[in-house]
């Protein structure tokens, strides 16, 4: 189970991997959401969540959703997949949304941080 510190955690190391000026290569049109809107996204495993759960040991097939999914949306469909924490999930899906928008990595662990603190008191998650 990845919980927010973990999943901070992993996108720190990501960062520190790669650098913060770092960009996922994009794929334009390889994607769409459920809402059937298109728009370009990294590669599930150039993307920095994937990078992460990679790096947590999630299987690569569990990360190849993520070109075609939000992390949200695959762990809505498929639960057992990635398992995560709802701040976790907070947290990735902010990086996410960035790196998508084409953010570099610093700014996409930046936006993480960010969606942290309405949810401190909010989200049980072990003690920070």
């Amino acid at each position: 189970m990845i919980d927010i510190v973990d999943a901070l955690d992993l996108l720190e190391a990501c960062v520190a991997d790669r650098g913060a000026d770092y960009c996922s290569s994009r794929r334009a049109g390889s994607a769409t959401s459920r809402s059937e809107r298109f728009y370009d996204c990294p590669a599930p495993a150039d993307s920095i969540v994937g990078f992460a759960l990679t790096k947590a040991g999630v299987p690569p097939a569990a990360v190849d959703p993520l070109g075609l999914w939000s992390i949200a949306e695959l762990h809505g469909s498929q639960p057992g997949a990635v398992r995560l924490t709802l701040g976790a999930l907070v947290v990735l899906r902010a990086a996410e949304s960035a790196d998508r928008l084409g953010q570099a990595w610093g700014s996409c662990v930046r936006a993480a941080l960010r969606a942290v603190p309405p949810f401190l008191e909010l989200i049980p998650e072990r003690a920070w």
